[in-house]
């Protein structure tokens, strides 16, 4: 192992900075400091050795130390946690029992020192940059389409009127389901950070406290009468759905996108972490990134080498990594208001069935809009590249989409 200054050391996820006393997972500061982030130095740079208590004890604390040796397994379970290290099934620290010592056992490289500055907190993080797209439907009224102006606009897949409003746009359908669609840049520091910012919308629109949803409720009065046969849900926002561009950050190479965009898809179980609030804050998330937290329902799309996506019930992510897939996060959006309009025209013509308050020959002109958008939407386009297929398909999958418009036109066929 080399001591020079200006190398680091890395392993899995992890880069040790010796010189600096810092840990990092994917960039992203580890809380490991004082006589902890000594002892995973000294057996970082000692791994080809079985290393006893008693030279830690000497190396770290000074020959003659009367420090307990029980306390040298504490100080090993704390950094077993930072690393998300089962002592069951190490992957990094090994422990020989009957010897009292332990050897590092994960492959180590030596690497340049990344670009941080020597006087970064421990706990600190290089941010990253995300192009967030949020998308809430909500049902106008049967006569929105028609009363409510905007430009007529659309894709491969739907066609709607674009109402800008405040920094966001409005997609109203001929059905009477409007998507609106936000976008933001957000610079941030962690997952964790961005997936609180993202639950605060969510709050803010269901509580009625958002702008859109300001709006919303302006706009409904316009395109709702009484006779309207989903009148049960008409301005009723229930539900977001994100699509997170990640901006590709130099720190991380090519070959460890996936883990980062996988939980992209999916932040929701990092809803509950707060920044700074326990010891333990940011475990979650390195569960996470580290792989040990496996989210199945996650799909990847896109063409290798090109691009990288990953679609799920609670998302999508997406990186572009050349110049000629850029375009398809364009498209991504598009689909995404063309799927979420006709998923939750589906599931307003199912709440409307279940509550028996329209009959099927009230709703038959919303499930003629409904079939008609389900066509468009599964349509296959002549020229689609691999990245567009492989989107589309994911998409669909993760949403359910199918499921959902085949028990709302069935439960009509029963009417």
């Amino acid at each position: 192992m080399s001591l020079e200054q200006n190398v680091c050391y890395e392993f899995g996820d992890f880069i040790l900075d010796p010189s600096n006393r810092l840990l990092r997972h994917l960039n992203r500061g580890v809380n490991l400091t004082g006589k902890d982030i000594n002892v995973l130095i000294y057996l970082v740079e000692h791994g080809s050795e079985v290393v006893s208590d008693q030279q830690l004890i000497g190396a770290i604390w000074g020959v003659g130390s009367k420090l307990d040796v029980s306390n040298i397994s504490k100080h090993i379970s704390t950094i077993r946690r930072a690393l998300n290290c089962d002592p069951r099934a190490p992957r990094f620290i090994k422990t020989y029992h009957k010897r009292r010592s332990y050897r590092f056992i994960a492959e180590v490289k030596e690497i340049k020192k990344p670009g941080y500055s020597a006087d970064e907190a421990p706990d600190g993080a290089r941010s990253f940059v995300i192009e967030a797209n949020l998308f809430s439907p909500v049902f106008l009224g049967s006569a929105a389409f028609g009363r409510i102006g905007g430009v007529e606009k659309g894709s491969q897949w739907a066609s709607y009127k674009e109402f800008p409003i405040d920094g966001a746009r409005l997609c109203v359908f001929s059905s009477g389901i409007g998507v609106w669609h936000l976008t933001e840049r957000r610079e941030v520091n962690s997952f964790a950070a961005l997936a609180q910012w993202r639950l605060g919308i969510y709050r803010a629109i269901l509580a009625g406290k958002h702008r859109i949803s300001i709006y919303t409720a302006r706009l409904k009065d316009t395109a709702t009468g009484s006779a309207d046969p989903l009148k049960l849900v008409v301005g009723v926002s229930k539900y977001v759905v994100s699509l997170l561009v990640l901006s590709e950050p130099q720190w991380l190479r090519p070959e460890r996108f996936s883990k980062p965009l996988r939980l992209l898809s999916c932040l929701t179980p990092l809803e509950g972490e707060t920044s700074g609030a326990v010891p333990e804050s940011g475990r979650l998330e390195r569960e996470l990134l580290d792989g040990t937290y496996a989210n199945v329902d996650s799909v990847e799309f896109g063409s290798p080498g090109i691009d990288i996506g990953f679609a799920n019930w609670d998302g999508v992510s997406y990186l572009a990594r050349h110049s000629q897939s850029a375009a398809l996060k364009t498209k991504i959006a598009e689909f995404e208001i063309a799927v979420q309009s006709a998923w939750w025209l589906a599931k307003c013509i199912v709440e409307e069935v279940t509550n028996g308050s329209a009959s099927a020959a009230d709703l038959e002109l919303a499930a003629r809009e409904l079939r008609r958008q389900y066509g468009r939407i599964k349509a296959i386009g002549p020229t689609e590249s691999t990245a567009e297929r492989t989107m589309t398909e994911a998409i669909l999958k993760t949403s359910r989409l199918d499921r959902l418009i085949g028990d709302a036109l069935l439960m009509l066929e029963e009417e």
